[in-house]
C-alpha cells in the first residue's frame, strides 16, 4: 500500500510541475505579445523573451526526464535494486548474509563454494567464514536446493559429493537447516535473504560465479516468481544426491 501511495504521489507531483511550467510559458508568452513593443518596453521585452525561452527549454528537459522516469519506473516496479556483473564478490555476499533475521533460501549448482565461504567449521576459521554457522545459531532457517549429481559435470560431481558431506553434518547440528536435491538440469540460481533476492541463470558447462545476476526485492512481481519457483522445486525434491 505504501509503495502504491509513493507511486501516485510521484506521478501527481510530476504532472503538477509540468502543468506549472506550461502555464508559466503561456503566461510569459501572452504578456510578451501583448506589449506595445515600443522604446518604453524594450527592457521588459528582453526580460519576457529570455524568461519564455528559459521556460520553454525547461519544459523540453522535463519531458525528456519524464520519459527516463517512466523507463526507470518499469524497472523499479519489478523490484530491481541493482544489476550484479558477477557473483564472485565474496564480501558483498558476506554483508548480504549479515542482514538475515528469518530465513535464507539458496539454489545453486553444488553448494560447495557457498559452504566453503560461509560455513567453515574449522577451529581457525575467520568470523566471516563462519557467518552462516552464527546465523543458524540465531535460529534463522536455511534451505539449500541443488540438482542431483547425475546432471553435473565430472568436476562438479566431486564438488557436490564434498558439499553433501558438509550438508549432512550441518543438518545434524542445526534444527533450522535443511537441504534437498531436485531431479533435472539446473537452470536458475537464487540466493534469498529475508525479503531480498539475488537471481540469475545457470548455463550448462558454465561457471555461475562469472555470470551476471539481478538483486531485487522478494515481494516484487519478479522476485515473487522466483520465490514461488523455489518452493515448488523444494516440494518435489529429496535428500538423495
Amino acid at each position: 500500500m505504501r509503495n502504491i501511495f509513493k507511486k501516485i504521489v510521484k506521478i501527481k507531483l510530476s504532472i503538477i510541475i509540468l502543468f506549472f511550467l506550461i502555464i508559466s510559458l503561456l503566461t510569459t508568452s501572452y504578456f510578451y505579445f501583448s506589449l506595445p513593443h515600443d522604446e518604453n518596453t524594450v527592457k521588459l521585452e528582453a526580460v519576457l523573451a529570455s524568461l519564455s525561452a528559459g521556460i520553454f527549454v525547461a519544459v523540453i528537459q522535463f519531458l525528456l526526464s519524464w520519459q527516463s522516469y517512466r523507463a526507470h519506473e518499469k524497472i523499479t516496479t519489478l523490484g530491481v535494486k541493482e544489476i550484479l556483473l558477477t557473483r564472485d564478490d565474496r564480501q558483498f555476499y558476506e554483508n548480504y548474509l549479515k542482514g538475515a533475521s528469518k530465513e535464507i533460501d539458496m539454489m545453486g549448482t553444488t553448494g560447495q563454494r557457498f559452504l566453503n565461504d560461509f560455513a567453515d567449521q574449522e577451529g581457525n576459521a575467520s568470523k566471516g567464514a563462519r557467518i552462516l554457522l552464527d546465523i543458524l545459531k540465531r535460529g534463522v532457517k536455511v534451505r539449500i536446493l541443488m540438482p542431483k549429481k547425475k546432471y553435473l559435470s565430472a568436476e562438479d560431481q566431486n564438488k557436490a559429493e564434498i558439499a553433501n558431506r558438509q550438508l549432512i553434518e550441518l543438518e545434524k547440528e542445526f534444527i533450522g537447516f535443511e537441504y534437498r536435491y531436485y531431479d533435472h538440469l539446473p537452470a536458475h540460481g537464487m540466493f534469498r535473504v529475508d525479503c531480498e533476492n539475488i537471481v540469475g541463470p545457470i548455463f550448462p558447462n558454465g561457471t555461475s560465479k562469472n555470470t551476471p545476476a539481478i538483486h531485487l526485492e522478494n515481494n516484487s512481481p519478479y522476485g515473487n516468481k522466483y520465490h514461488e519457483y523455489f518452493n515448488l522445486e523444494w516440494e518435489k525434491a529429496d535428500i538423495n544426491l
